[in-house]
């Protein structure tokens, strides 16, 4: 449904929800692109909303300064449990890289040292014709380095796939940082009072920090 364009007559037939992702979608993509098409919608849904009586949804995005500013409830609703999916995700994947270098530097490791005896065996065994493995020992070193080299791949794929959060995570302040790490970060997930303390954060302090890391994220991950 996000590819879906909103006109003046289908505007009237999509959830309000949806019209409030697309709009702040919208809002964002046009200062890149100043396209017409773009602009057109955006007014479109202006012209709707203004209707509605949706004007809080309009002022929200009337600034560059829409990150630090109060949002509709029902769009809050929308994006955070989207942006916390997506940094909760990352953190398995970041477990599982750590895991797979862990492994790997594990495994490459011992058969350096077997290489040796491995070495030594070969020359006593001799090989078969067809370049095929003759021995035990040759089929277990075929496998110890095929098996290296799955985790190597799969390595390589997890990291492709943990880039884009990884250059977002890199844009935030410090204090935006720590609390993603601390909040989102961990094997479960901890209350909101838990986190205030570990951090030495007051109440206001933390849910500023938290309504604006949130937000940003959001933007960046082109949700809203």
């Amino acid at each position: 449904m996000n590819n879906i364009q909103l006109t003046e007559l289908n505007v009237y037939s999509v959830p309000l929800d949806w019209v409030y992702l697309r709009y702040g979608k919208l809002k964002r993509l046009i200062k890149i692109t100043k396209d017409p098409e773009m602009i057109k919608e955006s007014e479109i849904i202006e012209k709707f909303l203004e209707e509605k009586g949706n004007n809080k949804v309009l002022e929200a995005y009337s600034t560059v300064e829409q990150i630090e500013m109060d949002i509709p409830k029902v769009l809050r609703n929308q994006y955070v449990p989207i942006v916390e999916e997506r940094l909760e995700e990352h953190y398995i994947r970041l477990r599982r890289s750590l895991w797979l270098k862990s492994e790997i530097k594990s495994r490459s490791e011992n058969l350096m040292v077997e290489m040796p005896k491995i070495t030594a065996s070969f020359s006593d065994s001799g090989s078969s014709g067809g370049g095929l493995p003759s021995s035990s020992t040759e089929k277990a070193v075929l496998m110890a380095y095929d098996r290296i080299d799955k985790l190597k791949s799969e390595l390589h794929e997890i990291e492709e796939s943990m880039y884009t959060v990884d250059k977002v995570l890199q844009e935030l302040k410090q204090d935006q940082l720590n609390l993603v790490k601390a909040l989102y970060f961990t094997r479960e997930r901890r209350p909101d009072n838990v986190i205030m303390k570990e951090l030495f954060w007051g109440r206001q302090k933390y849910y500023n920090i938290k309504k604006a890391t949130l937000m940003k994220l959001a933007y960046k991950f082109s949700i809203i």
